[in-house]
């Protein structure tokens, strides 16, 4: 007994460890963990493999339609046909009734399409739509990578507020804590003192919402990884390194590569598909036909079909030729409707192009002037941060006033601000950027 709980204790001591291990991502894991996880994107390839299976069952029409029919009848009443004088001696016209009562035939029907327009075009839509499916969903995995994106980089720029509010409050204890011994050793005004004491707890406050903001921004990217709230996740990308990396040339692949480009050019092959299927409508189809029959008869209410000789058989082969005719003249509206269409996807992709275009120059200019600002406020940032420490080694002679404290800390203040709004206009744009150039 004590082995099985030592053994329990063991492995849910294990399972613990593991359960707490950090899961470290960067981008582009976050973005295939993303891909694997979730289950829309799952249900989404449903949609792929049922367009696949369209093809398949678009190839079947070609394969010959063999199919058993069954008549089974019974006619109380024979139909009587006129017999015109002279047949077989009868000098006078009259109605005679011929043919049985009972009838069976079971039959074995062929058809074969051997030449059919649209068959070949349906089997040639079927396919496109395979393919635009394809683009559908990857149009929606870039929406989930870009999702996930955003979350990634809000956890690195919450991230960067935690660190500087947690700065601050570093800097504010420091100073209240001199202003502390400075007040009880009567060197101090009791405003200063309060002022002071006031400052720090603000600073305090502001870093406990900046941590939450983080743990918020945490969660979030959780979620859209799909992974469970209690996974520890730490990102090894750095913001700063960010910042002075090259920017990369679009090329016009790349350009061309944007799903919303190549989801219309497979529209533009579906309206031309169907629009030749249309026209082709109007041809004739030629399919071969054959019939085997067995036939049972029987002049009373008689269904025995043991009795063989009431049973014939008779069968038949031919060809079998359709010319659409009214068609010719209604097929006109339904083509005009077609190139109509054809000619309004052909605008709206010219216009896509363009728009495409012009977010690409204006994502290269956002990104580069924000690639800019965030490298000097980093620099103010770190010439602040110098400032700081100069200020600290004067702190403990008191040669510095709160004044002049408060005066300094303004201007640190300023440096992080912009220092976090420069990032965060860098992360956007940055964002911005991939998407226009479909690099994301």
């Amino acid at each position: 007994m004590k082995i099985y709980i030592t053994g329990l204790i063991a492995v849910l001591m294990i399972h613990t460890a593991k359960a707490q291990q950090p899961l470290t991502l960067n981008m582009e894991k976050a973005k295939e963990l993303a891909l694997k996880n979730r289950f829309d994107v799952q249900a989404n390839r449903y949609d792929t493999e049922i367009a696949e299976k369209e093809i398949k069952g678009r190839k079947q029409a070609y394969i010959p339609d063999l199919k058993i029919t069954g008549n089974v009848s019974y006619h109380p009443q024979i139909q009587a046909i006129l017999v015109p004088p002279g047949f077989g001696g009868i000098t006078e016209p009259t109605l005679l009734a011929l043919g049985a009562k009972s009838i069976s035939i079971y039959s074995l029907e062929l058809n074969q399409p051997i030449l059919s327009s649209s068959l070949r075009n349906d089997i040639k839509i079927a396919e496109n739509s395979a393919q635009w499916q394809a683009e559908r969903n990857r149009g929606k995995e870039i929406e989930i990578k870009q999702k996930v994106s955003e979350a990634y980089l809000n956890v690195l720029l919450r991230d960067l507020q935690q660190k500087i509010a947690l700065n601050e409050e570093k800097r504010y204890s420091e100073y209240f804590n001199l202003a502390q011994g400075r007040y009880d050793n009567g060197a101090l005004i009791e405003n200063d003192y309060l002022r002071a004491k006031l400052d720090y707890q603000n600073a305090k406050q502001q870093s406990s919402v900046t941590t939450q903001n983080y743990e918020i921004s945490l969660n979030t990217l959780r979620h859209e990884i799909n992974v469970e709230n209690n996974v520890k996740l730490e990102l090894s990308d750095k913001l700063e390194d960010s910042f002075l990396k090259e920017l990369p040339d679009v090329t016009a692949a790349q350009q061309n590569n944007r799903t919303e480009i190549r989801q219309l050019e497979f529209e533009k092959i579906d309206q031309n598909l169907k629009l030749k299927k249309q026209r082709q409508s109007v041809l004739p189809s030629l399919s071969l036909v054959a019939n085997y029959s067995q036939q049972f008869q029987n002049m009373e209410f008689n269904y025995d079909y043991t009795d063989t000789q009431w049973w014939s058989g008779f069968s038949a082969i031919g060809l079998k030729l359709s010319i659409p005719l009214t068609e010719h003249f209604t097929n006109a509206v339904s083509v005009d409707q077609l190139l109509l269409k054809t000619r309004q996807t052909e605008f709206n992709f010219q216009q896509k192009k363009a728009d495409i275009s012009y977010e690409i120059n204006q994502a290269v200019i956002s990104l580069s002037n924000a690639q800019t600002n965030a490298v000097r406020t980093k620099d103010s940032y770190d010439l602040a941060q110098k400032v700081y420490e100069n200020q600290q080694q004067q702190l403990p002679y008191g040669a510095l006033s709160y004044d002049t404290i408060l005066n300094t800390e303004s201007s640190m203040t300023s440096a992080e601000q912009n220092y976090i709004k420069a990032s965060y206009e860098f992360l956007l744009a940055k964002l911005n950027y991939e998407m226009a150039a479909g690099t994301l």
